[in-house]
């Protein structure tokens, strides 16, 4: 999702830099977008690695078993 973020922010901006007056130098853009895309990737890596540590996933962490079945 990110990186298409990325792909939709850079063609937008190329497209109102050929179109319009705008000037900008297109390799400090292009380098602010990923450093802006790597810093949300990181951030997103973070909270799903360090948020999400108090639930059970079906991978075979949760041995418990429902009271009452019998296997």
């Amino acid at each position: 999702m990110v990186w298409g973020l990325l792909i939709i922010a850079a063609a937008v901006l190329l497209l109102a830099w050929l179109l319009t007056d705008i000037s900008f130098d297109p390799l400090a853009v292009l380098l602010g977008l990923l450093l802006g895309g790597g810093t949300a990737l990181l951030i997103g890596g973070a909270i799903s690695a360090f948020g999400g540590r108090n639930h059970f996933t079906s991978g075979g962490n949760d041995t418990r078993r429902p009271t009452g079945q019998a296997d």
